[in-house]
């Protein structure tokens, strides 16, 4: 069985899939675009246990945009903020009830302690 589902929304395909494949390894279903509109549609079908999401996305639909509707869809989802600018968007992903930031480049520890520190806190 699953650990549970999370929806990465990341801009770059390549980093979509191997976040997807060592996701799938830990024990997670996961699903995925590059889209804000399309990932706002996602949250509200699945509901993602986590959701990892980058702030520039491929359709003119911001990370940020996606971070408040997906708080207002699903307020039970993480959401692990994604982006190389750390500086200018951490303090407001903060307020805005993000999980946690990872700057870019993500390193893969990264996301195995974020996980690890979720699971123990709902375990």
């Amino acid at each position: 069985m699953a650990k549970g589902l999370i929806l990465i929304v990341e801009d770059e395909a390549l980093v979509n899939e191997l976040m997807g494949d060592y996701l799938e390894a830990k024990g997670y279903d996961t699903i995925s675009t590059d889209h804000g509109n399309e990932a706002m549609q996602m949250v509200g079908e699945h509901k993602p246990d986590i959701m990892f999401l980058d702030i520039q996305l491929n359709d003119g639909v911001d990370g940020m945009t996606v971070l408040k509707k997906a708080r207002e869809i699903s307020p039970e989802s993480k959401i692990i903020m994604m982006s190389a600018y750390k500086d200018k968007y951490g303090p407001e992903t903060e307020k805005l009830g993000a999980y946690a930031f990872l700057s870019k480049p993500i390193q893969v520890t990264s996301i195995g302690q974020i996980l690890d520190d979720i699971e123990a806190k709902s375990g």
